[in-house]
């Protein structure tokens, strides 16, 4: 993957003073990148065709044993006169024991018709059943598509020394048949089937841009053969940048290229990719995707590099807007005090709050709290109206969590903390690089704390409470 020079434009707002705000920090990129990958022909299974094809109570009325050879609509038609057979034999032309038959054809005639497909058992010396259903082929104008595995012990049904066996398949219908019915075989062989799936997951969502995510890719083989030649590509998307993955050479992030080799029946393997999503990606999805790309067996069910079925698996994260931003807090009121002529203290609430930094710059933020001085307070300040000194307001040392996959918690300031000092008190603050991602803070339950002197005059008192986010360490 390559980028093109990219173009920022940032324009800095300043802490906005309300009783509750945030800085943010807006970062515009622009950028293009333009990815081309080539893949060598995906692999697939050798298919072993009939050398010879002969036929019981039927009549073949087109094609020879060649017809069958491959998906092209030139068709062995055999003619029904009875209880037909068809018997298909591979004569000293297959390398190793297979474990699938391929059909592609179909049957004309009554729908009733018992029509079986079997393959000779040389231990028994009788016709085994392919499946247990009595009627494997129902009356269809169109062609069926067939993958079936082979059942047993697979040695059974071979003869000969490799890699020159030899091995028998019938279609048997055991139903009387008039000359009205037909039987059409388009395609028929031995073969090895894997029957492969894909799984992918992503760690974060939202995401953060600049913050690691990891994807999660499992491969899964149900069988019944194990496979060989196994390759799945996973291209990052646009706006993500590899990291790293935990296996090594097996994966090209260049190309993409998940080189498996061979996954046994019933097992599975995983990849871990770990990507970042670009500045500039904020406020979008990014969908990753996996498939099969290549593999020796056939797959009963999809086809490699086809962007479809169970071969094939996504995962999509949305990443945060590229803002450093506050939730709102609040504070609720004190529950009042009757004077008794001695100090006291009263106590108000406070929510929890979650500072997000999606900005990806690593420039570090502060969380700042402060108070007004108390003041007399009746629908409105009273003018030269009473107050309570300064320093009469303690806010507990907050505890701070990261949400997700986030960067190292930032530093919290020891508390407690005087608040209506006269000046803002730093409660918590991200060091460059630090702070990146998504942090929930969370007060003591007894929240704020007011002094009361014993010299207080009776009325009520009102005092703003103004937190604050601003960019930097």
């Amino acid at each position: 993957m390559s980028d093109l020079p990219a173009t920022e434009n940032r324009r800095d707002q300043r802490c906005r003073s309300q009783k509750f705000s945030a800085a943010s920090l807006l970062i515009l990129f622009l950028g293009i990148s333009l990815t081309v990958t080539l893949f060598s022909s995906p692999a697939f299974a050798t298919d072993y065709f009939p050398t010879s094809v002969s036929v019981s109570n039927g009549t073949i009325t087109s094609g020879t044993y060649s017809s069958v050879q491959s998906v092209n609509g030139t068709y062995l038609i055999v003619q029904e006169t009875g209880s037909f057979q068809i018997t298909y034999t591979f004569t000293n032309n297959i390398p190793a024991i297979q474990n699938s038959i391929m059909f592609t054809g179909r049957y004309q005639g009554n729908s009733t018709h018992a029509v079986e497909l079997q393959i000779y058992n040389y231990s028994t010396s009788s016709w085994t059943n392919v499946r247990s259903a009595t009627k494997d082929f129902g009356n269809s104008s169109t062609d069926y598509n067939f993958a079936w595995a082979i059942p047993g012990t697979l040695s059974n049904y071979f003869t000969g020394t490799a890699p020159n066996l030899t091995a028998r398949i019938r279609v048997n219908h055991t139903s009387s048949g008039t000359s009205s019915h037909y039987f059409y075989t388009d395609m028929i062989s031995l073969s090895t089937m894997a029957d492969l799936s894909i799984a992918k997951t992503v760690s974060s969502t939202p995401a953060i841009a600049g913050n690691d995510l990891i994807y999660t890719i499992t491969v899964s083989n149900g069988g019944p053969n194990g496979a060989t030649g196994l390759v799945v590509t996973d291209i990052l998307p646009i706006g993500m940048t590899y990291v790293s993955n935990d296996l090594g050479a097996a994966y090209n992030s260049g190309t993409g290229r998940w080189t498996v080799g061979s996954l046994a029946a019933s097992s599975s393997a995983t990849l871990n990719i770990t990507a970042t999503p670009n500045t500039g990606t904020g406020g979008t999805t990014k969908t990753n995707a996996a498939q099969v790309a290549a593999v020796n067996q056939y797959d009963p069910d999809s086809s490699p590099n086809d962007s479809a079925g169970d071969e094939y698996g996504t995962a999509a994260s949305t990443i945060y807007a590229e803002t450093l931003s506050m939730s709102a807090m609040t504070v609720g009121d004190f529950s009042g005090v009757t004077l008794s002529g001695s100090a006291t203290t009263d106590t108000a609430t406070m929510t929890p709050f979650t500072v997000t930094d999606a900005r990806g710059t690593g420039a570090g933020w502060n969380v700042t709290v402060q108070a007004s001085q108390f003041a007399e307070y009746s629908g409105g300040y009273v003018p030269s109206g009473r107050i309570l000194s300064l320093s009469s307001l303690s806010m507990p040392q907050p505890t701070v969590a990261a949400n997700g996959t986030s960067s190292p918690v930032p530093a919290i300031t020891t508390g407690p903390h005087i608040i209506d000092s006269g000046s803002a008190v730093k409660i918590a603050s991200a060091a460059a690089n630090n702070g990146k991602g998504v942090y929930d803070f969370t007060q003591d339950p007894a929240g704020l704390t007011l002094s009361i002197p014993a010299s207080a005059y009776s009325t009520s008192y009102r005092s703003e409470v103004t937190i604050s986010i601003v960019s930097g360490p």
